[in-house]
């Protein structure tokens, strides 16, 4: 299989090129596709190609390298944020003391990052799941993970994305009733 790389990590070749809907047409939130395809693992793994589909108009692949390094970088934003969370909580004990004081409660600062299943799995699991999850993405022919030089690339199938099209497709006409 032919690759050609657009940037770091993103890639386009045939089997990216032949899939017939375009990332136009699939509807995602940042990272999620409710019930689109059934698991939520793989539905936040969909939503990345989508995303990074749309900005190149075209289906692409991505390197399993930077799909793992965006989520790596993730996690640490995750973990700087609930880090500067924490150290606004406070006990009701020192509350009430602050209270007494007179002094005001110091601002309770809200996560920035979107919520995302794979990385919270990742989170509270360990780095494992993100190979165990892409397998069994592989193994419904929702990727195809192929070996190029020293990397691995994940490439979208017709059957991922006509899958996650056509169960939107259903859930807008049953809106529609």
């Amino acid at each position: 299989m032919k690759f050609e790389q657009l940037e770091d990590g993103i890639y386009v070749c045939d089997t990216t090129k032949e899939i017939t809907i375009p990332p136009t047409k699939i509807i995602y939130g940042q990272w999620f596709m409710p019930s689109a395809l059934r698991r939520a693992e793989f539905e936040d793994i969909c939503a990345r190609f989508v995303e990074r589909s749309r900005s190149a108009n075209q289906w692409v692949a991505v390197s399993y390298s930077r799909l793992g390094s965006e989520l790596l970088s993730e996690l640490k934003d995750q973990e700087r944020a609930e880090n500067r969370i924490a150290g606004k909580h406070l006990g009701p004990l020192r509350r009430l003391y602050k209270k007494l004081k007179g002094e005001k409660p110091a601002e309770v600062e809200e996560s920035k990052l979107p919520f995302s299943v794979i990385r919270t799995m990742i989170a509270l699991t360990g780095p494992d799941v993100l190979p165990r999850e892409l397998r069994s993405m592989e193994d419904k022919r929702y990727l195809n993970v192929v070996e190029r030089d020293d990397e691995s690339l994940l490439v979208p199938t017709q059957a991922m994305i006509e899958t996650a099209y056509n169960a939107q497709e259903r859930a807008r006409k049953e809106k529609k009733d």
